[in-house]
């Protein structure tokens, strides 16, 4: 399959399915428990239902520890007693499993991101129903076989 096809191929076909996600109201000490557990980068943060709230990373996690001029250096013990919601981000930028590659591909080189959630609508909103990643997509794209 030459690399066009590979491209118009479907992010539903890439994704992780039934990704691990994270309710935006756990323990950041938590959080980080289960992060090492799975050996991820990222996870989507979820609300009731399932709902996209939006995405953490272990970069956040830097972030929020990092002192600045506004904020001193944070106690340890106080950061493993925030939530998700304290240090997630919001307004994350998502897929459907109907987008082609080429747009998840896209997505990334625009926003340098290396995960992406994968989304569907819902009633109320886009509920998770997967992941895909930078390499996720790198594998497609270099795979011979259709």
């Amino acid at each position: 399959m030459g690399s066009t096809e590979a491209f118009a191929t479907t992010v539903g076909r890439v994704m992780t399915a039934a990704p691990v996600v994270v309710d935006r109201d756990l323990p950041v000490g938590e959080l980080i428990g289960v992060m090492q557990e799975h050996r991820l980068s990222a996870c989507p943060v979820v609300e009731d239902g399932g709902l996209l709230f939006g995405i953490v990373s272990r970069l956040d996690l830097l972030r929020t520890l990092r002192p600045s001029p506004e904020h001193p250096p944070m106690d340890p013990a106080h950061f493993h007693r925030l939530t998700v919601r304290d240090v997630a981000r919001y307004g994350v930028v998502t897929v459907t499993p109907e987008d082609p590659l080429g747009l998840a591909a896209d997505r990334f080189l625009e926003t340098r991101l290396h995960v992406l959630p994968v989304v569907e609508s819902g009633d109320t909103g886009p509920v998770v129903v997967g992941i895909i990643s930078q390499g996720d997509v790198l594998r497609r794209l270099l795979r011979p076989d259709p």
